[in-house]
Protein backbone atom coordinates (compact mmCIF):
# COMPACT_ATOMS: atom_id res chain seq x y z
CA UNK A 1 0.00 0.00 0.00
CA UNK A 2 1.50 3.35 -1.00
CA UNK A 3 2.03 6.40 1.20
CA UNK A 4 -0.85 8.33 -0.38
CA UNK A 5 -3.26 5.52 0.43
CA UNK A 6 -2.08 5.47 4.07
CA UNK A 7 -2.72 9.20 4.44
CA UNK A 8 -6.24 8.75 3.02
CA UNK A 9 -7.06 6.21 5.73
CA UNK A 10 -5.47 8.03 8.71
CA UNK A 11 -7.90 8.71 11.56
CA UNK A 12 -7.74 12.10 13.23
CA UNK A 13 -7.64 12.54 17.01
CA UNK A 14 -11.00 14.30 16.84
CA UNK A 15 -12.59 11.23 15.29
CA UNK A 16 -11.10 9.00 18.00
CA UNK A 17 -12.51 11.24 20.75
CA UNK A 18 -15.91 11.37 19.06
CA UNK A 19 -16.10 7.58 18.87
CA UNK A 20 -14.96 7.22 22.49
CA UNK A 21 -17.56 9.70 23.62
CA UNK A 22 -20.34 7.89 21.79
CA UNK A 23 -19.23 4.57 23.28
CA UNK A 24 -19.09 6.06 26.77
CA UNK A 25 -22.63 7.32 26.41
CA UNK A 26 -23.91 4.00 25.22
CA UNK A 27 -21.97 2.15 27.92
CA UNK A 28 -23.05 4.15 30.95
CA UNK A 29 -26.49 5.38 30.03
CA UNK A 30 -29.05 3.45 32.06
CA UNK A 31 -32.33 2.79 30.30
CA UNK A 32 -35.22 4.49 32.01
CA UNK A 33 -37.82 2.14 33.39
CA UNK A 34 -41.34 3.17 32.54
CA UNK A 35 -43.89 1.91 35.03
CA UNK A 36 -47.28 1.47 33.45
CA UNK A 37 -49.51 0.45 36.36
CA UNK A 38 -49.72 -0.30 40.06
CA UNK A 39 -48.72 -3.91 39.59
CA UNK A 40 -45.50 -2.93 37.84
CA UNK A 41 -44.79 -0.34 40.53
CA UNK A 42 -45.16 -2.93 43.26
CA UNK A 43 -42.93 -5.32 41.36
CA UNK A 44 -40.26 -2.62 40.98
CA UNK A 45 -40.46 -1.74 44.69
CA UNK A 46 -40.13 -5.37 45.72
CA UNK A 47 -37.09 -5.80 43.48
CA UNK A 48 -35.35 -2.72 44.91
CA UNK A 49 -36.15 -3.70 48.48
CA UNK A 50 -34.78 -7.15 47.88
CA UNK A 51 -31.56 -5.61 46.56
CA UNK A 52 -31.23 -3.36 49.61
CA UNK A 53 -31.93 -6.23 51.99
CA UNK A 54 -29.28 -8.35 50.29
CA UNK A 55 -26.69 -5.58 50.67
CA UNK A 56 -27.61 -5.19 54.34
CA UNK A 57 -27.38 -8.90 55.02
CA UNK A 58 -23.86 -8.92 53.58
CA UNK A 59 -22.72 -6.31 56.09
CA UNK A 60 -25.20 -5.30 58.75
CA UNK A 61 -22.69 -2.96 60.38
CA UNK A 62 -22.57 -0.74 57.29
CA UNK A 63 -24.99 1.86 58.62
CA UNK A 64 -24.59 3.97 55.50
CA UNK A 65 -26.39 1.25 53.55
CA UNK A 66 -29.29 1.35 56.01
CA UNK A 67 -29.48 5.13 55.56
CA UNK A 68 -29.50 4.86 51.76
CA UNK A 69 -32.28 2.29 51.99
CA UNK A 70 -34.40 4.56 54.20
CA UNK A 71 -33.79 7.60 51.99
CA UNK A 72 -34.86 5.61 48.94
CA UNK A 73 -38.14 4.76 50.66
CA UNK A 74 -38.74 8.44 51.42
CA UNK A 75 -37.62 9.95 48.13
CA UNK A 76 -39.16 7.37 45.79
CA UNK A 77 -42.11 6.00 47.70
CA UNK A 78 -42.84 8.76 50.25
CA UNK A 79 -43.09 5.95 52.77
CA UNK A 80 -41.94 7.43 56.08
CA UNK A 81 -43.24 4.60 58.28
CA UNK A 82 -41.25 2.04 56.29
CA UNK A 83 -38.17 4.29 56.31
CA UNK A 84 -38.38 4.69 60.08
CA UNK A 85 -38.74 0.95 60.47
CA UNK A 86 -35.50 0.50 58.51
CA UNK A 87 -33.67 3.08 60.62
CA UNK A 88 -34.94 1.52 63.84
CA UNK A 89 -33.60 -1.84 62.70
CA UNK A 90 -30.24 -0.15 62.15
CA UNK A 91 -30.29 1.20 65.71
CA UNK A 92 -30.86 -2.35 66.94
CA UNK A 93 -27.60 -3.25 65.20
CA UNK A 94 -25.58 -0.41 66.76
CA UNK A 95 -27.32 1.96 69.13
CA UNK A 96 -24.02 3.57 70.18
CA UNK A 97 -23.19 5.06 66.77
CA UNK A 98 -23.50 8.83 67.25
CA UNK A 99 -23.24 9.87 63.55
CA UNK A 100 -26.17 7.58 62.73
CA UNK A 101 -28.33 9.16 65.43
CA UNK A 102 -27.51 12.58 64.01
CA UNK A 103 -28.32 11.51 60.43
CA UNK A 104 -31.61 10.02 61.58
CA UNK A 105 -32.56 13.20 63.44
CA UNK A 106 -31.51 15.47 60.57
CA UNK A 107 -33.50 13.37 58.12
CA UNK A 108 -36.64 14.00 60.16
CA UNK A 109 -35.83 17.69 60.49
CA UNK A 110 -35.18 18.08 56.76
CA UNK A 111 -38.77 16.96 56.12
CA UNK A 112 -40.11 19.16 58.94
CA UNK A 113 -41.15 16.22 61.08
CA UNK A 114 -40.44 18.18 64.24
CA UNK A 115 -42.16 15.94 66.76
CA UNK A 116 -40.50 12.83 65.38
CA UNK A 117 -37.13 14.62 65.51
CA UNK A 118 -37.76 15.76 69.08
CA UNK A 119 -38.67 12.24 70.18
CA UNK A 120 -35.47 10.98 68.59
CA UNK A 121 -33.37 13.60 70.35
CA UNK A 122 -34.94 12.62 73.66
CA UNK A 123 -34.09 8.99 73.02
CA UNK A 124 -30.57 9.89 71.92
CA UNK A 125 -29.65 11.89 75.04
CA UNK A 126 -31.21 9.26 77.29
CA UNK A 127 -29.27 6.50 75.53
CA UNK A 128 -25.96 8.39 75.31
CA UNK A 129 -26.13 11.10 78.00
CA UNK A 130 -22.37 11.70 77.99
CA UNK A 131 -22.22 12.66 74.31
CA UNK A 132 -22.21 16.45 74.10
CA UNK A 133 -22.83 16.48 70.36
CA UNK A 134 -26.34 15.06 70.82
CA UNK A 135 -27.24 17.59 73.50
CA UNK A 136 -25.88 20.45 71.41
CA UNK A 137 -28.00 19.30 68.46
CA UNK A 138 -31.05 19.30 70.73
CA UNK A 139 -30.59 22.82 72.12
CA UNK A 140 -29.62 24.25 68.72
CA UNK A 141 -32.74 22.76 67.16
CA UNK A 142 -35.03 24.13 69.86
CA UNK A 143 -33.41 27.56 69.63
CA UNK A 144 -33.85 27.52 65.84
CA UNK A 145 -37.54 26.80 66.46
CA UNK A 146 -37.61 29.71 68.95
CA UNK A 147 -38.71 27.33 71.67
CA UNK A 148 -36.62 29.08 74.34
CA UNK A 149 -38.22 27.50 77.43
CA UNK A 150 -37.38 24.10 75.97
CA UNK A 151 -33.77 25.20 75.37
CA UNK A 152 -33.47 26.10 79.05
CA UNK A 153 -35.09 22.86 80.14
CA UNK A 154 -32.67 20.80 78.05
CA UNK A 155 -29.66 22.75 79.33
CA UNK A 156 -30.77 22.25 82.94
CA UNK A 157 -31.11 18.50 82.41
CA UNK A 158 -27.70 18.49 80.74
CA UNK A 159 -26.08 20.18 83.73
CA UNK A 160 -27.29 17.33 85.94
CA UNK A 161 -24.68 15.17 84.19
CA UNK A 162 -21.87 17.51 85.33
CA UNK A 163 -20.53 18.25 81.84
CA UNK A 164 -17.37 20.22 81.05
CA UNK A 165 -17.11 24.02 81.04
CA UNK A 166 -18.00 24.33 77.35
CA UNK A 167 -21.59 23.40 78.19
CA UNK A 168 -21.86 26.04 80.92
CA UNK A 169 -20.37 28.61 78.55
CA UNK A 170 -22.87 27.66 75.84
CA UNK A 171 -25.78 28.02 78.28
CA UNK A 172 -24.56 31.44 79.39
CA UNK A 173 -24.02 32.55 75.80
CA UNK A 174 -27.58 31.50 74.96
CA UNK A 175 -29.05 33.64 77.74
CA UNK A 176 -26.69 36.52 76.93
CA UNK A 177 -27.81 36.54 73.28
CA UNK A 178 -31.31 37.42 74.46
CA UNK A 179 -30.04 39.81 77.16
CA UNK A 180 -31.47 37.76 80.00
CA UNK A 181 -29.10 39.18 82.61
CA UNK A 182 -30.74 37.66 85.66
CA UNK A 183 -30.73 34.24 84.03
CA UNK A 184 -27.04 34.65 83.24
CA UNK A 185 -26.28 35.49 86.87
CA UNK A 186 -28.28 32.51 88.09
CA UNK A 187 -26.23 30.22 85.86
CA UNK A 188 -22.96 31.82 86.95
CA UNK A 189 -23.83 31.22 90.61
CA UNK A 190 -24.12 27.50 89.90
CA UNK A 191 -21.12 27.59 87.54
CA UNK A 192 -18.68 28.92 90.15
CA UNK A 193 -19.96 26.32 92.59
CA UNK A 194 -19.33 23.51 90.08
CA UNK A 195 -15.95 24.92 88.97
CA UNK A 196 -14.71 27.07 91.90
CA UNK A 197 -11.55 28.36 90.25
CA UNK A 198 -10.29 31.79 89.27
CA UNK A 199 -10.94 31.21 85.58
CA UNK A 200 -14.66 30.66 86.16
CA UNK A 201 -14.97 33.65 88.44
CA UNK A 202 -13.15 35.82 85.93
CA UNK A 203 -15.68 34.86 83.23
CA UNK A 204 -18.43 36.17 85.49
CA UNK A 205 -16.49 39.33 86.25
CA UNK A 206 -15.88 39.97 82.54
CA UNK A 207 -19.57 39.52 81.82
CA UNK A 208 -20.56 42.08 84.45
CA UNK A 209 -17.85 44.52 83.33
CA UNK A 210 -18.95 44.31 79.71
CA UNK A 211 -22.72 44.25 80.21
CA UNK A 212 -23.41 45.90 83.54
CA UNK A 213 -20.52 48.25 84.23
CA UNK A 214 -22.71 51.08 85.53
CA UNK A 215 -24.18 48.91 88.30
CA UNK A 216 -21.31 49.53 90.69
CA UNK A 217 -22.75 47.57 93.58
CA UNK A 218 -23.33 44.43 91.51
CA UNK A 219 -19.88 44.50 89.91
CA UNK A 220 -18.19 45.08 93.26
CA UNK A 221 -20.20 42.27 94.86
CA UNK A 222 -18.99 39.80 92.23
CA UNK A 223 -15.38 40.91 92.74
CA UNK A 224 -15.71 40.53 96.51
CA UNK A 225 -17.35 37.11 96.27
CA UNK A 226 -14.68 35.94 93.85
CA UNK A 227 -11.75 37.00 96.04
CA UNK A 228 -13.31 35.77 99.29
CA UNK A 229 -14.10 32.37 97.77
CA UNK A 230 -10.72 31.97 96.10
CA UNK A 231 -8.82 32.97 99.23
CA UNK A 232 -10.78 30.51 101.34
CA UNK A 233 -9.97 27.76 98.83
CA UNK A 234 -6.27 28.60 98.50
CA UNK A 235 -3.89 25.67 98.90
CA UNK A 236 -0.48 24.52 97.76
CA UNK A 237 -2.10 22.49 95.00
CA UNK A 238 -3.93 25.55 93.63
CA UNK A 239 -2.44 26.43 90.26
CA UNK A 240 -4.50 29.49 89.32
CA UNK A 241 -2.46 32.16 91.12
CA UNK A 242 -1.89 34.01 87.85
CA UNK A 243 -5.61 34.23 87.14
CA UNK A 244 -6.24 35.27 90.72
CA UNK A 245 -3.75 38.09 90.26
CA UNK A 246 -5.59 39.08 87.08
CA UNK A 247 -8.79 39.38 89.09
CA UNK A 248 -7.05 41.59 91.67
CA UNK A 249 -5.60 43.74 88.90
CA UNK A 250 -9.01 44.11 87.24
CA UNK A 251 -10.69 44.87 90.54
CA UNK A 252 -8.26 47.57 91.64
CA UNK A 253 -8.17 49.16 88.18
CA UNK A 254 -11.96 49.20 88.11
CA UNK A 255 -12.12 50.81 91.57
CA UNK A 256 -9.75 53.56 90.41
CA UNK A 257 -11.86 54.12 87.27
CA UNK A 258 -14.84 54.60 89.61
CA UNK A 259 -12.90 57.24 91.56
CA UNK A 260 -12.24 54.83 94.43
CA UNK A 261 -8.43 54.77 94.60
CA UNK A 262 -8.58 54.41 98.37
CA UNK A 263 -10.59 51.20 97.98
CA UNK A 264 -7.95 49.85 95.61
CA UNK A 265 -5.23 50.55 98.16
CA UNK A 266 -7.26 48.84 100.88
CA UNK A 267 -7.54 45.74 98.70
CA UNK A 268 -3.76 45.55 98.31
CA UNK A 269 -3.22 46.30 101.99
CA UNK A 270 -5.56 43.47 102.98
CA UNK A 271 -3.80 40.98 100.71
CA UNK A 272 -0.22 42.07 101.37
CA UNK A 273 -0.37 42.62 105.13
CA UNK A 274 1.49 39.70 106.72
CA UNK A 275 -0.64 39.97 109.86
CA UNK A 276 -3.82 39.12 107.99
CA UNK A 277 -2.16 36.00 106.53
CA UNK A 278 -4.68 35.88 103.68
CA UNK A 279 -2.47 34.01 101.24
CA UNK A 280 -2.40 30.45 102.54
CA UNK A 281 0.12 29.08 100.07
CA UNK A 282 3.61 27.65 100.35
CA UNK A 283 6.58 29.99 100.82
CA UNK A 284 8.05 29.99 97.30
CA UNK A 285 4.77 30.51 95.41
CA UNK A 286 3.77 33.06 98.05
CA UNK A 287 6.95 35.09 97.45
CA UNK A 288 6.34 35.04 93.70
CA UNK A 289 2.68 35.93 94.08
CA UNK A 290 3.16 38.74 96.59
CA UNK A 291 5.93 40.13 94.38
CA UNK A 292 3.46 40.22 91.54
CA UNK A 293 0.88 41.98 93.72
CA UNK A 294 3.44 44.61 94.78
CA UNK A 295 4.22 45.20 91.13
CA UNK A 296 0.52 45.69 90.41
CA UNK A 297 0.25 48.08 93.34
CA UNK A 298 3.15 50.23 92.11
CA UNK A 299 1.70 50.30 88.60
CA UNK A 300 -1.65 51.37 89.97
CA UNK A 301 -0.11 54.11 92.12
CA UNK A 302 1.85 55.45 89.13
CA UNK A 303 -1.28 55.46 86.97
CA UNK A 304 -3.22 57.26 89.71
CA UNK A 305 -0.55 59.94 90.04
CA UNK A 306 -0.47 60.48 86.26
CA UNK A 307 -4.25 60.87 86.23
CA UNK A 308 -3.98 63.58 88.88
CA UNK A 309 -1.35 65.45 86.81
CA UNK A 310 -3.33 65.36 83.59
Amino acid sequence: MNETSNRDHQVTSKEILDVAFEKSKSKFTTPRQTIQDTEELQSYQQTKRKEFEQHINKNRLNLGQWTRYAKWEIENNHDFPRARSILERALDVNIQHVPFWIQYIQLELSHKNINHARNLMERAINTLPRVNKLWFLYVQTEEMLKNYPMVRAVFERWLDWHPDTSVWDAYINFEARYEEKENVRTIFKKYVHEFPNAGTWYKWIKYEMENNRDDVNTVRAVFESAVDTLLSNKSEENDDDEEFATIISSWTSWEVSCGEASRANEIFKLLLDNKTNKLEISDKPKVQFTSHLWSLKRTLETRTQLNKVF
